[in-house]
C-alpha cells in the first residue's frame, strides 16, 4: 500500500508528514498530469456523455477543472474517469466547440489541455 504526499522544501531537504509509521522513499515527480479523450480532435460526438481518463506518474489527480468554450462545466469523477452527461450546455447540434481542462497531482504539477469537437 502506497500513498503520496506533496513535500515543502526547505533548503536541500524534503519535509512531508505521513499518517503512518513505515518506510518512506523519495520520489521527485516533475510530470505533470494528463486526460486523453475517446474522439479524435473535431469529432462530432453523438453520445451522451464525454468521458476523459486521466493519468499520473506518482500520486493521484487532486484538482481537475474543465471550461466548455470558456464556461465552467461540471464532471463526474469515477477513479480516473472525468464523465460529463450532455445537457443544455451542449446540445445535440451545437456545433464547435472546445474543451479545456486542467489537472493537478498530488506534486502540485499541473497540466492544461485543449479538446475539440463537434456536437
Amino acid at each position: 500500500d502506497k500513498d503520496a504526499v506533496k513535500t515543502k522544501w526547505n533548503g536541500d531537504q524534503a519535509e512531508a508528514q505521513f499518517n503512518r509509521l513505515g518506510t518512506a522513499e523519495l520520489i521527485v515527480d516533475n510530470n505533470g498530469p494528463s486526460v486523453s479523450s475517446g474522439w479524435k480532435e473535431g469529432a462530432m460526438v453523438n453520445g451522451s456523455s464525454l468521458r476523459l481518463k486521466g493519468s499520473t506518474k506518482v500520486g493521484d489527480i487532486v484538482s481537475f477543472r474543465a471550461e466548455l468554450d470558456g464556461k465552467w462545466l461540471r464532471f463526474a469523477r469515477v477513479k480516473n474517469d472525468f464523465v460529463y452527461f450532455f445537457d443544455e450546455k451542449c446540445p445535440k447540434g451545437s456545433g464547435s466547440h472546445t474543451l479545456k481542462v486542467t489537472t493537478v497531482n498530488t506534486a502540485g504539477n499541473a497540466n492544461t489541455q485543449t479538446f475539440t469537437f463537434n456536437r
